[in-house]
């Protein structure tokens, strides 16, 4: 109960900062190049920071094993995922990118980081380093009849290189200089706000008169994104010890967290679906400020 309160604390603080965003936006104080800078600004160096300063403590063999814990689960979540998605939206790879990739970055860093600090980040990584993974590989392959395998989208990620040069940090236990850790800290407090005033502005998009006409095909995707996806992998969680407790808190929130904004920025490239994926993404981000507290509440 008393860990829903911190979660419902917390998504208030950060519905009113998508407010902040959305008004922004609306009154054009913030306009769609300078979205565009705002959001490298967060992907390219802001996230990969906060990756990679999660990474900056001792080694502990403790931290290792749960480390591989959490990348085993990772991929285990995504290719569920991936099944489900398949089975669910045969004929639909927008659809299916839309209830696979979660928006780990932009929602579940800062909740997990409310709950369990930034420490929670290490273990968090794991999974958006699949996720990343997913998106490059599956989640394209679906929009793009062209598609063709590309090592290098891979490995040049920001999330990837952030992930690989944490874990190079933690393994071989490098010291970093205090004055670079005071700036990773400063960098990883800007997440936060970036993220939910980034979220806000990118709701002005969300065309209200549209969505009542595709209301009747989205609400499928949100409620698996939201509800049935996380719920399935809530079963999963509860089977691991208790001493994985927070493991499991971190992960019922990345899978839980709403439709991944790349899922629309991918569809707009792709010209595949390009206004239902922003509606699902707009959507699934509103109502995941109901949902996350009720599964957090449901998770004890």
């Amino acid at each position: 109960m008393l860990l829903a309160g911190i979660i419902a604390n917390q998504i208030l603080v950060m519905f009113m900062l998508m407010l902040i965003g959305f008004v922004l936006k609306r009154k054009q104080f913030l306009h769609d190049n300078g979205l565009k800078d705002m959001t490298n600004l967060l992907l390219i160096a802001v996230m990969p920071i906060v990756i990679v300063n999660a990474f900056c403590v001792p080694y502990e063999n403790n931290k290792a094993f749960k480390l591989l814990i959490c990348l085993l689960l990772s991929v285990f979540i995504h290719l569920l995922f991936i099944v489900m998605g398949r089975l669910l939206f045969k004929n639909n790879g927008m659809f299916q990118n839309a209830v696979i990739l979660s928006n780990a970055g932009f929602m579940g860093i800062p909740l997990v980081m409310a709950i369990q600090g930034v420490e929670a980040v290490f273990y968090l990584s794991a999974y958006m380093a699949v996720n990343s993974i997913v998106q490059w590989t599956y989640g394209l392959s679906k929009l793009n009849n062209q598609f063709k395998f590309s090592l290098s989208s891979i490995i040049f990620t920001p999330v990837m290189l952030a992930f690989a040069a944490g874990l190079c940090i933690f393994f071989f236990d490098i010291h970093t200089p205090k004055p670079l850790l005071t700036l990773m800290s400063h960098i990883t407090s800007m997440n936060t706000p970036l993220a939910m005033i980034l979220l806000g502005a990118y709701l002005d998009q969300l065309q209200v008169k549209e969505l009542k006409k595709h209301i009747i095909i989205l609400w499928k995707p949100v409620l698996c994104r939201l509800i049935l996806f996380p719920l399935t992998v809530f079963f999963l969680l509860s089977l691991l010890p208790n001493n994985l407790y927070d493991i499991r808190i971190i992960y019922l929130i990345l899978a839980a967290s709403p439709t991944a904004l790349s899922v629309a920025l991918f569809a707009a490239r792709n010209n595949q679906q390009t206004a239902q994926a922003i509606e699902i993404v707009c959507l699934s981000t509103l109502l995941c400020l109901i949902t996350i507290p009720f599964l957090i509440l449901l998770a004890g």
